[in-house]
């Protein structure tokens, strides 16, 4: 009799529009396997998305790789022993400046007030000492040897202090 209610009960449910419970397992599985579903393509994509960024980059990075373009043959590379570098571009030296007799550079000749004041008005941003010594003048970089107004040429760096000298041959010193 029980089985019979029970009949009676999910005709009754069915008719009023809840659903049978086999209709409620049908209906979990299908649910289920959308959700496995989606996992699986999250899953895919998180590992799929860093695996290519990695393995562009290593193929991109790598110098062995061959060109881009497939059209184009791959260059050969020679060995080693085999490396031939380009000539030497011809560089033309600065023009030789005559530097004082003495050793030390030092401020000597004749000098113009006026040049003295122009070298206080330079706004000297860098000094780099080598070969040549360069320094960075009004955001210009002059070498030893070059002008750096129509008046004035740069011509060494010593003890601190940068030394230029005038076509009179005078010398001015500004310390850095």
């Amino acid at each position: 009799m029980s089985s019979e209610i029970a009949k009676a009960l999910a005709k009754a449910k069915e008719h009023i529009g809840h659903p049978s419970n086999l209709e409620t397992a049908a209906f979990r599985q299908s649910k289920l396997a959308a959700k496995n579903t989606k996992r699986f393509w999250i899953i895919l994509t998180a590992l799929a998305f860093p695996a290519t960024a990695i393995l562009l980059w290593t193929r991109l990075g790598s110098p062995s790789v061959a060109s881009v373009h497939p059209a184009e043959p791959a260059a050969v590379q020679p060995a080693p022993s085999e490396v031939t570098h380009p000539p030497a571009a011809s560089v033309t030296p600065p023009p030789e400046v005559v530097l004082p007799p003495s050793t030390e550079l030092a401020e000597s000749g004749d000098r113009k007030p006026e040049l003295i004041n122009v070298i206080a008005s330079w706004t000297i941003s860098a000094v780099i000492q080598g070969t040549p010594a360069r320094i960075v003048v009004n955001n210009r970089i002059i070498r030893v040897g070059e002008a750096v107004d129509d008046q004035l040429t740069f011509i060494g760096i010593s003890k601190g202090n940068l030394f230029f000298m005038d076509q009179n041959s005078a010398t001015y010193c500004r310390r850095y």
